[in-house]
């Protein structure tokens, strides 16, 4: 049909760009017909007159559809279907930093489901500490609830220095490493409003439990460090005379080092 006008050169560049498209076209029914869909929008991406093409939009909506399938099935729990889409996708080419992301989530939630079974309650919050989409795994749902009350009667208690109470209501968690920072700091609030009753109770000579006020003093920094609450106690305590506090010689520890071990029945022993 076109050899008539071969010889004509103001059409030339329409002849060549015809044979072109055919071309492309041709590459196209091969891409899709082997399932390379990441090649295949390439293709389409670069010559855009294949966009018509209602096997394209077919294309597309498989496309769309396997990832919408992938991302439901992983929220809903079914991880063989979601493995089952992620790998289509992978071997079609498409989404493939996606498809990476969801394949290493779905192992994750399949490791989560074996320590779960195993009941190792320090393994299951060490995951879903570093793995926040964990969290709604009714195990964990059920974990932090109790977690959530036990913490909130432990600050209750430990505002009134009853460091006792405080150790035997937190006692069951002292293997799960990940809630050692929010245990201290209970502790750190205990110890402190230990401290804070014995400079009430002795207003009038606190210059006479000085030494024990000290030690007390001395026994918070190395647990908790330096930080405004003792700051502002040891600036208490020296406007009524307690001037034996210098934090340039004490030891100054760091909270986030704190373990078990280290609890005291009183900061001022």
């Amino acid at each position: 049909m076109l050899a008539k006008f071969s010889g004509v050169t103001d059409k030339a560049y329409t002849i060549k760009n015809l044979f072109l498209q055919k071309n492309s076209y041709l590459a196209f029914q091969n891409l899709l017909r082997t399932k390379k869909f990441g090649q295949l929008l390439e293709l389409v991406s670069k010559n855009r007159f294949l966009e018509s093409n209602s096997e394209y939009h077919e294309v597309i909506n498989i496309i769309d559809g396997a990832y919408i399938q992938m991302k439901l099935a992983i929220k809903n729990g079914t991880l063989d279907v979601a493995k089952e889409r992620a790998d289509f996708l992978r071997s079609s080419g498409v989404y493939l930093e996606e498809v990476n992301d969801s394949l290493s989530e779905i192992e994750i939630h399949k490791q989560f489901i074996t320590i779960s079974k195993k009941k190792d309650i320090n393994e299951i919050l060490s995951m879903v500490d570093k793995y926040p989409y964990l969290k709604n795994y009714p195990i964990v749902e059920n974990l932090e609830k109790h977690w959530n009350e036990v913490i909130f009667k432990a600050q209750e208690i430990a505002s009134h220095g009853d460091v006792d109470g405080v150790a035997n209501l937190l006692s069951e968690f002292y293997l799960i490493k990940v809630r050692f920072n929010k245990i201290a700091n209970i502790f750190k609030i205990a110890y402190l409003s230990d401290l804070h009753k014995t400079v009430a109770e002795n207003s009038d000579h606190l210059v006479i439990v000085s030494v024990i006020l000290k030690r007390g003093v001395e026994n918070y920094l190395k647990l908790f460090g330096l930080d405004q609450e003792i700051e502002d106690l040891i600036d208490e305590m020296r406007k009524k005379g307690v001037d034996n506090i210098d934090l340039i010689t004490i030891e100054i520890g760091k909270i986030d080092q704190w373990t078990p071990e280290k609890i005291q029945n009183s900061i001022i022993e």
